[in-house]
């Protein structure tokens, strides 16, 4: 079983990977447009691409040395099921797609966009 501090660090993993996923479709769909300011756009989203690279990397070494491994099993359109390998534990749990999205959305606005949001 998962102690506090490694459902953290399983949970912002997630969250993370969500928000690049998201960061990237949004750079993809900026580079097939043609906006006046697209540059800047370029720029600001490739600079939060990054940030949250950083993050993600740093969560990725946090896992490896508690040795602990994540997989996303299937997505059945209301949950996402994630498995977790633990010194030699298996684990899955489910998590419901709506707040998944609602997680990444408040981590974008609170750390990238600098916005506060309310709780």
């Amino acid at each position: 079983m998962l102690d506090e501090v490694q459902r953290n660090l399983v949970q912002r993993y997630i969250i993370l990977t969500l928000v690049r996923q998201a960061l990237e479709k949004d750079f993809n769909t900026l580079q097939a447009s043609s906006l006046f300011c697209q540059e800047s756009l370029h720029s600001f989203l490739t600079e939060r691409m990054h940030e949250v690279g950083r993050e993600i990397g740093a969560l990725q070494r946090a896992l490896r040395k508690q040795k602990l491994t994540i997989k996303k099993e299937k997505n059945d359109g209301f949950f996402t099921k994630y498995s977790y390998y633990f010194k030699g534990y298996e684990g899955t749990f489910s998590l419901l797609n709506a707040r998944l999205k609602h997680d990444a959305l408040t981590y974008m606005k609170r750390h990238l966009f600098k916005l506060e949001t309310k709780q």
